[in-house]
């Protein structure tokens, strides 16, 4: 059942038009922003650590070289990272917020179900500042069950959703958002709030991007993070400029820079709202609610740095059963969850994510090379679009490129068996020959399966609760292994 409550949001501050600047094709219209032009605008140019990064690579054509052009690693921090990074051709990333908010963890793992009532639906709600995921944030008290009711990107303007789960490239272990590819040759439109909400925070990539329809223009690389609630939050990477409107209230963000609403004059819209240009050949989507954790981590805390990822859920969930309707025709995923899965750790098993033994947790910790802190990750998983079909994701430098460019560093496996949610101590040394992964046709996108090509051999061995001992032994099979050697390694939780 899909949440369903209708929102009514405060009309509050100055209604803001930009005659100026106009957007030249009538569709793209601005919304109304509500906002105090004095106060609402903080931009932060000077970067200090480095926040979170990992990169969306586009489709499965994409070559292992781009790895070479990956960006720094996560900072080692407590405090909510600001712009999460996710590109392969960064070489830095957005600094963190200079604030410290503080961290909040759910205790729940279920999202209520139940529709809302009439007398919820039509109860008064009133601004409360307060400690969320993503810092302070002014948001409105008895906003619960929102609904996404309105398209994030014109449905005529992309053919492709790719959902969550994806494994490519420094995306080791299972990404937490989704992808909305753009038709070839369609004119680029803007992106739009699914529900009623207040945008909090504008972080600017290093670099800029290139629109694919032409390469001599450029446009900034961003994230955008929008509170539909005090619990509940839309994540959008890699959009482009601002549209005039927005972009008179946040000013000039330099490359690698930040800006943050002051919590006591957001900037609102209305749901099915533009506010930024689409400026590449796809974007990122996520959703993220506070009320709920995902039990498939076994360890919470080692995802401090991206605080909130173990609150990442299925916008398929929330969204109004229109919207269902229509992105289901464009998902490459047909099976339950249609937004994908990211979280599959079986606590004494093989499956789910792992970091190499002194790499700490997902950021990789101190004393490792941060600039590819995922080379220390592993994740022993499902396929994104096939959840029927294992994978090993594996971080460490042994890309077989020359027998399968198309893998990215992410394997299928003979047999497709055992399960490695049923692989426990009890069963001592466990070997999966790994092999290479093929496209089934153009047309297909991200469908893909094992090439039947014999790569080499993976051994594994559950250690215990955490700890698990792997080793990776390139063009030899099963049947031709006597145990590990001295090159294994220890991975932990």
């Amino acid at each position: 059942m899909r949440w369903r409550d209708t929102r009514v949001w405060a009309i509050a501050g100055l209604i803001l038009v930009i005659a100026a600047c106009s957007v030249s094709d009538a569709e793209l219209s601005a919304p109304e922003l509500r906002a105090d032009l004095a106060t609402s605008a903080r931009a932060t140019t000077t970067p200090e650590e480095p926040a979170l990064a990992e990169r969306p690579s586009k489709l499965e054509s994409e070559t292992a070289d781009d790895d070479a052009k990956q960006p720094p690693p996560p900072a080692e921090t407590s405090k909510p990272a600001a712009p999460s990074v996710s590109s392969a051709d960064q070489s830095s990333l957005p600094p963190e917020a200079t604030r410290t908010p503080v961290p909040h963890i759910s205790a729940s793992s279920t999202p209520s179900n139940s529709p809302s009532s009439d007398s919820n639906e039509n109860a008064e709600t009133s601004d409360s500042n307060v400690n969320s995921m993503f810092g302070p944030i002014s948001c409105r008290e008895n906003e619960e069950n929102v609904e996404l009711t309105e398209f994030i990107y014109d449905l005529d303007r992309f053919d492709i959703l790719v959902p969550m789960g994806r494994m490519w490239d420094s995306h080791v272990t299972p990404t937490d958002h989704m992808y909305l590819f753009s038709v070839e040759g369609q004119q680029p439109g803007l992106v739009k709030t699914p529900a009623a909400g207040r945008l909090i925070s504008v972080g600017r990539f290093p670099r800029d991007q290139s629109p694919f329809w032409d390469t001599s223009l450029t446009a900034p690389d961003l994230r955008v993070v929008i509170a539909h609630s005090c619990t509940l939050f839309s994540i959008y990477i890699h959009v482009g400029n601002l549209i005039p409107e927005i972009a008179a209230v946040v000013g000039d963000i330099e490359p690698g820079g930040n800006w943050y609403v002051d919590p006591n004059s957001p900037i609102e819209l209305n749901a099915g709202d533009p506010f930024a240009e689409f400026a590449g050949s796809s974007f990122d989507y996520s959703l993220h609610d506070d009320t709920v954790t995902l039990a498939g981590f076994q360890i919470p805390e080692h995802y401090s740095g991206e605080s909130w990822k173990v609150h990442t859920v299925d916008p398929f969930d929330y969204w109004s059963d229109e919207v269902v309707a229509a992105y289901l025709a464009k998902n490459v995923r047909q099976v339950e969850p249609y937004g994908g899965k990211i979280d599959y750790d079986v606590e004494g098993t093989l499956a789910g994510n792992w970091f190499m033994d002194g790499t700490v947790d997902y950021g990789g910790g101190s004393g490792t090379d941060r600039s590819r802190y995922w080379n220390g990750h592993l994740a022993i998983a499902y396929d994104h679009v096939d959840p029927t079909q294992i994978r090993f994701s594996i971080g460490r430098d042994i890309w077989i490129s020359e027998e399968c460019r198309a893998c990215g560093g992410v394997y299928a496996v003979m047999d497709n068996s055992p399960d490695p949610a049923s692989v426990t101590a009890a069963d001592g040394i466990v070997v999966y020959e790994l092999t290479g992964r093929t496209r089934l046709t153009q047309d297909d996108a991200e469908r893909s399966v094992s090439d039947g090509v014999l790569l080499g051999s993976f051994i594994t061995q559950v250690i215990d609760n955490e700890t698990i001992r792997v080793e990776f032994v390139r063009g030899t099979s099963a049947d031709s292994l006597q145990g590990f050697s001295d090159a294994a390694v220890l991975y932990r939780r």
